[in-house]
This record gives C-alpha cells, structure tokens and sequence, in this order.
C-alpha cells in the first residue's frame, strides 16, 4: 500500500514529449509571421530615416534659398545611396539602405529622376511617391507638391 502513496518525482517520457510537440508546432506556425513581423519593422524604421533626409533637403533649400535636389547617387539606383546637390555641388551624401531593399521614385506629371525642392521649400514637380519593398513588406511615401510627405 505504501508504493501506491509515493509521489513520482519529475515528468514521464510521454508528458515530455507532448509538450515537446506542442512547443514545436507552435513554433512553426508562428515563425512566418515572425519573419514577416521583424521585415515590417525593419521598413519602418529605414522610412523613417528616409523621411528625415527629405525633409532636411527641403529644410536646406529654405535655408539657403536655393534649390537642393534630391538624387541617387547611382542612376536610378536609390538603395546605394542618396545625396544632396544644390548649384554650388553636393552638399551631403548618405548612404541609403541596401541591395535587400526595392527603391523606386514616381513622380507626377513627369518622371524626374529625382526631387528637386525650389528655394521656398516647394517640389518642382507636382507630386511623387517612393515605392519602398523590403522581402515582403512594401510601403509608399506620398510627397505632395508642397515638400510635405505621408507614409502610406
């Protein structure tokens, strides 16, 4: 009768293993979106560091009261890197985010290569938009005629 009272120390094999496959079913379900969660973060941040570098070209273009484009460094080749030329040259140059990453400029009516901000801080061009993809995530900022942008 005594044996019957013993407490078992520790989980069985059984109990183990089922917890082991139930961890591991969870785990590959969730890590897809896990993938997808981490790339949308990753393009939030590179558009918010985006952002800053357009507005500090239309912040230069006011200041200097001159206009201050807003290019590739690369023909048409956004993600290796952007700079900032004005009539006396390049002002600053920064490196943009990376083969990974899909960069492409709409802009409206005409396609420019680039922005080009008029020394009241106005687009030349009517209004534009970037197309950002990162793996699967995809983004849009929309900049409107007035220097002004949104994400979308």
């Amino acid at each position: 009768m005594k044996n019957f009272l013993k407490f078992q120390s520790g989980f069985s094999l059984l109990e183990f293993s089922f917890v082991l496959f139930c961890f591991f079913t969870v785990m590959l379900f969730s890590l897809p979106y896990y993938h997808k969660l981490i790339a949308k973060i990753t393009l939030e941040q590179s558009l918010w560091c985006w952002e800053v570098h357009i507005r500090e070209a239309r912040l230069d273009a006011i200041k200097t009261q001159q206009a201050v484009m807003f290019c590739p460094a690369v023909e048409n080749q956004w993600h290796h890197a952007v700079v900032l030329r004005s009539s006396l040259g390049v002002i600053k140059k920064f490196s943009a985010l990376g083969e990974d990453y899909t960069i492409q400029w709409h802009g409206f009516p005409i396609q420019q290569p680039c922005l080009v901000f008029q020394a009241n801080g106005l687009l030349e061009n009517e209004n534009g938009h970037f197309d950002f993809c990162f793996k699967q995530a995809c983004k849009k900022i929309m900049i409107a005629k007035s220097g002004r942008m949104r994400s979308d």
